[in-house]
């Protein structure tokens, strides 16, 4: 269904929910009569049906909407607008089946006078219509009298000394609403009141029961805008529609009696408890609930041995439940720990450290193996160093090679020198290791020194140690 469809539809229930209210204001409560009555108790078993197609309509609305911010919005507007209409029908349809009622008939004589008690109180607190009077539980904790208070609830109007009317309110009938007001009978001989003011209540000062209990829905309605200011330390006289009234602190004189005294125990008192201490409790030892616990858990877990002796379990003083998962946090420490120790330490300790230490900075004619990636170190090429190439900071960066291939360049970091010992180092004048290793590195060596019939000097006596 299009929405403007959708649309049109919510605007007609919206239509029905203004004449209802509209139909309400028109409706006064001292205007209800029977016809009346029935008339709005149709037209609210309709109306409670109205809620429901709007609901439909506007879920479809929302769902199709862009903006579902403002549909929620035209929903809380009707929600609120519709249980409010509601209410007010209900609450008058409610008030009107109050005031219509009698009291109900009971052929216990007691309850009678009870009811005829209660008719008669409210007929003395100028309420001109009869309630009917239920027994309800216990109102609140703090009715002291009797588990049972006598509530009824009816429409009352208040009307002035003049015969003005104040306003209409529902209210509540008790048989007690409050103690006596004021505790105190109040001297009001320094008052000073003026003489042209007339009081709504002119013993005001002498202590007396509640007739009715304003709320504050009304007692705004009926003040007044005058005030007068007796004096510094007295109440203030305020104007109301019933009349002058007097309101505010007043202190009066109050007269305190304070008894010190000090009580003591007889002798025998004394020697009684000094008797009770001494004595052994035999009947009902006082344990505390961890002697008890302890006791329990040895009778359940003693156990006797073959070689006679006893054996019983430690006792835990909380349930081993509560400890948590402490040990399973140690075992994945414990864990980790060998982990580690095993890959950083012991791998480290199973690696060849030889072509890791430094021997020193690259000399020129020192043999040295060129690192190849693809190949072993035992296919790694040899070769002389013929020059060194420095770089801006001074320090050789790159070395040109003698091989037996030819010349070649390699990164200094590319290169690997050979250790060489002096014959002075070895086990003999001239010796070599006889390593097939040290062997072939000699070969290598003679074939690439260029021929010379000179006799041979110290430097050129150098060997290879591997």
């Amino acid at each position: 269904m299009a929405q403007s469809v959708l649309i049109r539809k919510r605007g007609t229930i919206k239509a029905k929910l203004a004449h209802f209210e509209k139909f309400l204001n028109s409706v006064q409560p001292q205007d209800l009569d029977r016809q009346t009555i029935i008339h709005m108790q149709e037209r609210c078993t309709k109306f409670e049906t109205l809620f429901d197609s709007f609901d439909e309509i506007q879920s479809e609305i929302e769902c199709e909407s862009d903006n579902p911010e403002a549909c929620y919005a035209e929903r809380e507007d009707f929600e609120t607008k519709f249980y409010l209409q509601l209410s007010r029908a209900k609450c008058l349809l409610e008030s009107q089946s109050n005031l219509s009622n009698n009291i109900p008939h009971n052929n216990d004589d007691t309850k009678s006078q009870q009811s005829e008690s209660d008719t008669q109180s409210i007929s003395e607190q100028s309420v001109y219509t009869q309630v009917s009077v239920t027994q309800v539980d216990e109102i609140n904790d703090t009715h002291n009298e009797s588990n049972e208070v006598k509530v009824g609830a009816t429409q009352c109007t208040l009307v002035a000394a003049q015969n003005a009317l104040l306003a209409t309110a529902q209210v509540d009938v008790t048989d007690k609403i409050t103690s006596m007001v004021p505790d105190n009978n109040i001297p009001i001989q320094h008052f000073n009141l003026p003489v042209n003011i007339k009081l709504a209540d002119p013993e005001f000062n002498v202590t007396r029961n509640i007739d009715i209990l304003i709320g504050a829905d009304v007692f705004w309605q009926i003040l007044e805008s005058e005030r007068i200011n007796i004096s510094k330390d007295l109440p203030i006289l305020q104007n109301t529609k019933l009349g002058w009234v007097l309101a505010g602190p007043l202190s009066m004189p109050v007269t305190k009696t304070h008894c010190h005294l000090s009580v003591t125990d007889p002798l025998q008192n004394q020697l009684r408890k000094f008797w009770e201490l001494e004595e052994i409790p035999f009947d009902s030892p006082a344990w505390s609930p961890e002697e008890r616990l302890c006791e329990k858990h040895f009778i359940e877990n003693l156990q006797v041995l073959e070689n006679g002796r006893f054996m019983v379990s430690l006792p835990f003083k909380e349930s081993p439940d509560k400890l948590g998962h402490s040990r399973e946090l140690l075992d994945r420490l414990h864990s980790h720990f060998w982990t580690r120790w095993s890959k950083e330490y012991i791998s480290e300790l199973q690696q060849r450290c030889r072509w890791k230490q430094t021997r020193g900075d690259l000399q020129i004619e020192q043999l040295v193996l060129m690192k190849d990636d693809n190949a072993p170190p035992a296919k790694w090429r040899l070769g002389r160093v013929i020059q060194l190439s420095p770089g801006t900071d001074g320090v050789p960066r790159v070395a040109s090679l003698k091989t037996e291939n030819g010349m070649t360049s390699r990164a200094i970091n590319r290169l690997v020198p050979l250790p060489v010992v002096h014959p002075q180092d070895s086990q003999g004048p001239g010796h070599v290791c006889a390593t097939p290793l040290a062997k072939w590195v000699s070969t290598i060596s003679r074939r690439s020194a260029p021929p010379s019939s000179a006799q041979p000097t110290t430097a050129d006596r150098k060997t290879v140690e591997f």
